[in-house]
C-alpha cells in the first residue's frame, strides 16, 4: 500500500467500524456485518496504517484478522522443519503476523492505549502460527483485562488470492528482496517510535 493510497483509506465515508485484514496473498470475499475491511499487506502497512489511524481518529480499528506467514518463507520453514513446536523468529527476513502483533501491543502499552474492546481474529492456515498468535494473544489480553475480553477467535474468512500481490511477493522472495533484513527477533521487532507524537 502507497503513503497516497493509506491516506485515503484513512479519509472514512463510511460508518461500518474499521476492520484490519493482514494478509500477503488473500483478499476477503465475506465481510462481517456492519464492518469494513482495510486490505494490509506487509508488517510494515500494518504498523503504518495503525500509527496513522490512530493519530488521525484516536480510537483503534474494531476488529484486526492475522495471517502469521507474511511471505513464502515461513512456508517453507513449516515444510523444512515438521512437527517443529517453536519458530526461531529471528531465522527469517521477513516479518510474520506475529512480529506485528507483538508491535501492536507494546506499542500501545507504551502509550497507554487500551485495546481491550479490540477484537482479533486468526485466519493463517499454519496450524503452529495461528496457535503462536492465538495463545499470545489470549494471554496478553487476559493479563491486562481478564478472561472476559481474552477471546480470540479463529475464522476462515472466504478469499480470494490478489495475483498482484502473489507475482510481487515471489519476485521478490526469488531475487532475496525481501523486506525488513536486518535482525527480526521478537525483542528487536518492538523498538519503533511512540504512535502518540502530539498532544
Amino acid at each position: 500500500m502507497d503513503t497516497k493510497a493509506l491516506e485515503n483509506s484513512l479519509r472514512r465515508k463510511s460508518q461500518n467500524k474499521v476492520a484490519i485484514y493482514l494478509d500477503d496473498n488473500r483478499t476477503p470475499t465475506e465481510t462481517p456485518e456492519g464492518y469494513e475491511w482495510y486490505i494490509l499487506r506487509s508488517y510494515d502497512e500494518f504498523t503504518e496504517f495503525i500509527t496513522k489511524f490512530y493519530k488521525k481518529n484516536k480510537e483503534l480499528p474494531a476488529l484486526i484478522s492475522l495471517d502469521h506467514d507474511l511471505t513464502p518463507e515461513y512456508i517453507h520453514y513449516n515444510f523444512e522443519h515438521p512437527g517443529e513446536r517453536i519458530v526461531d523468529y529471528k531465522d527469517f527476513k521477513t516479518k510474520s503476523g506475529m512480529h506485528a502483533i507483538i508491535w501492536f501491543v507494546i506499542t500501545m502499552d507504551q502509550n497507554n492505549v487500551s485495546f481491550e474492546d479490540t477484537l482479533f481474529a486468526v485466519h493463517d492456515h499454519n496450524e503452529l502460527g495461528a496457535q503462536n498468535l492465538m495463545q499470545y494473544l489470549y494471554t496478553v489480553k487476559e493479563s491486562r483485562y481478564g478472561k472476559a475480553k481474552a477471546n480470540t477467535f479463529r475464522k476462515d474468512w472466504s478469499f480470494t488470492y490478489d495475483q498482484v500481490a502473489l507475482q510481487l511477493q515471489q519476485k521478490d522472495y526469488n531475487n532475496g528482496d525481501a523486506e525488513g533484513t536486518k535482525d527480526i527477533s521478537q525483542e528487536g521487532t518492538t523498538r519503533t517510535p511512540l504512535i502518540i507524537t502530539d498532544p
